[in-house]
């Protein structure tokens, strides 16, 4: 089942109020609990039971322990079947990749939770969430800060809030289930790319990483040999001069890698911008990595909304082919990128 579908379907029920339709079958399942941090934990990472029903457990399986669901929804595409089953403000995603697939044994992809009747406020639960990965921000173009809207994804979970009373509360939120996929070094563009290992990272500093057999120093047609064409090739030019050359590679758009200019015919590095679910701190790193070689500290103004704050980062070399930029949050360094050269 295409992970995009199924964002369209959270995102639609969240918002219409069907996954939260009350009725008197309902069977009791309380909201999972945003201010305790374990439960957060298991919600970014995807693993959230609900009364022991984890994702990508069946259909089937879902409705013996939590019972009849009080609505159901069901869409079937060319390509694809999915049902939604709701139990009052709780209520979980099922599909499959075949159009006549049995309704049974769907696999669960996402729970959602309406929370419009329990508030809560984000600044009481910002500290468990932590760094969001993606941040979408609505003002549906009034003056009115009632209409804001605004959407945060932290690893599997994905967060609605919204701010009637002027300050952010949460509406609703989401978390999915996404498989481990194998991944075709002959398509890149298409691939789940994983963030580098710390052992990678190192491999890095020596100048012995590989990605699938692609290095700095080899020509644009080796490497589209290797891992095929990019999602996105990108010139930049000022002045009619090409100043930068780029290929980005994976779903995330988390691989990007730059070309000599102007011709952009060899590659010179390959910069990972990290998705884990877990942050990366900058002091942890450099347990591994040691004293880095150059550091350049700055910062700049980043808006929230309608709040304006200041980030401060640090972007530090390991000798000649390693180079890490970090962002302040808290009092912690979290590495954003990695770049090898």
């Amino acid at each position: 089942m295409k992970k995009t579908a199924f964002t369209l379907l959270a995102a639609t029920l969240m918002t219409t109020g069907l996954a939260g339709t009350a009725g008197a079958a309902a069977k009791p399942i309380a909201l999972p609990d945003l201010k305790n941090k374990e439960t957060v934990s298991q919600l970014k990472k995807g693993t959230y039971a609900v009364k022991g029903v984890k994702l990508n457990t069946t259909y089937a399986q879902a409705v013996k322990v939590l019972g009849t669901p009080i609505n159901e929804y069901e869409i079937r595409s060319d390509e694809w079947a999915m049902v939604d089953a709701s139990y009052g403000p709780v209520s979980f995603t099922a599909g499959e990749e075949n159009r006549h697939a049995e309704i049974s044994q769907m696999k669960l992809q996402s729970f959602l939770f309406d929370s419009t009747k329990k508030p809560v406020k984000l600044k009481d639960i910002q500290k468990n969430l932590g760094k969001s990965s993606f941040t979408d921000f609505y003002d549906n173009e009034t003056k009115n800060i009632k209409d804001d809207f605004l959407t945060r994804t932290y690893g599997h979970l994905t967060i609605n809030f919204e701010r009637p009373t002027g300050e952010w509360t949460v509406s609703g939120y989401s978390t999915d289930y996404e498989g481990a996929e194998k991944v075709d070094p002959s398509q890149l563009k298409d691939a789940d790319i994983k963030d580098p290992t710390i052992a990678n990272i190192k491999a890095m500093t020596k100048g012995d990483y590989q990605l699938f057999g692609v290095k700095p120093g080899m020509s644009k047609a080796e490497v589209l040999t290797k891992i095929g064409d990019s999602s996105s090739d990108d010139i930049i030019r000022v002045k009619g001069k090409v100043k930068a050359v780029s290929a980005t590679y994976g779903q995330s758009m988390n691989l990007v890698l730059s070309y000599n200019v102007p011709a952009g015919n060899q590659l010179k590095s390959l910069r990972y911008e990290l998705q884990g679910d877990k942050e990366l701190k900058l002091t942890d790193l450099e347990k591994h990595l040691g004293k880095a070689t150059t550091v350049k500290n700055s910062s700049y103004t980043n808006e929230d909304g309608t709040e304006k704050f200041k980030v401060y980062t640090t972007t530090r070399t390991y000798g000649k082919h390693l180079t890490v930029n970090a962002e302040k949050s808290g009092k912690a360094f979290i590495v954003q990128s990695v770049s090898y050269q």
